[in-house]
């Protein structure tokens, strides 16, 4: 695959799948949750409101465990390769680096004064790559509150700081609260509607941060989830916008913020 002329935009069969899946689960929250204490807006126009945003938004790109499970559905074997011990925290593939390099040419043309990452290895790395241009002179940071629908897949289970810290020197995790992945639950998956309030309660730190420009290097279900039921915009119920990112896909948007007055 050649992405030489521009990001990929291009849905995998496994992408159409769990967009369709997540949106039936997370449904019947759009709307109705994360709208106190303050509502989050966003469009691709820049508004007149005062203390917008423009933030980057990139999904990974692929990792060994979206290779396997496209591999998995392409010759019909039966289960998920998502628990599989092996695969936690996986790499990018030679493709997943390949669509993080297409995003250099888009990237350099952006001037975020902060980069925030998953502590997931898959998206620390897309970011690394895109916004190369800006290690070491702007901050990189771990953050665990936009990293991927977390809990029984071991591929969403990260590594302990200090060994990440050995492999991403320009990142900084002082924001991670303990060493080992504590947040994960092997025998629980993290539902929709708290991976969408996790979302709020992402952009509720975002809107802390002095940066008036950020890019964030996530993940598709988070992404899904924050864009369809975290904030309020004009496309919704999975379109435009809000629709299911492809990997190594990036997307601009411009969000405020408005306080709920009691």
């Amino acid at each position: 695959l050649d992405y030489e002329h521009g990001m990929n935009t291009v849905l995998t069969d496994s992408d159409k799948h769990h967009a369709k899946s997540h949106l039936q689960k997370l449904g019947p929250f759009i709307g109705t949750i994360c709208r106190s204490p303050f509502v989050a807006k966003a469009s691709s126009q820049k508004p007149v409101a005062a203390g917008a945003k423009l933030t980057h938004w990139i999904r990974h790109g692929q990792g060994f465990h979206n290779l396997i499970a496209d591999l998995y559905r392409e010759h019909g074997v039966d289960g998920s390769p998502y628990m599989n011990a092996a695969l936690q925290d996986p790499p990018l593939t030679a493709i997943g680096r390949h669509q993080a390099e297409a995003l250099c040419t888009h990237a350099e043309a952006l001037l975020p004064g902060l980069v925030v990452v998953s502590p997931l290895a898959r998206a620390t790395k897309t970011a690394l790559i895109a916004f190369d241009h800006l290690v070491g002179k702007v901050p990189f940071l771990a953050h665990e509150l936009c990293r991927e629908i977390s809990g029984v897949n071991s591929c969403d289970q990260r590594r302990r700081v200090t060994e990440m810290a050995k492999d991403f020197p320009a990142i900084d995790y002082s924001l991670l609260e303990s060493d080992a992945d504590d947040f994960f639950q092997p025998d629980r998956r993290e539902t929709q509607e708290e991976l969408a309030k996790r979302g709020y309660q992402f952009l509720a730190w975002l809107r802390t941060r002095e940066e008036a420009e950020v890019a964030i290097g996530t993940h598709s279900a988070f992404l899904f989830s924050l864009l369809n039921a975290a904030v309020v915009m004009e496309e919704a119920d999975g379109t435009g916008l809000a629709a299911w990112f492809a990997a190594g896909e990036m997307r601009s948007l411009w969000i405020w913020f408005e306080d709920v007055t009691a």
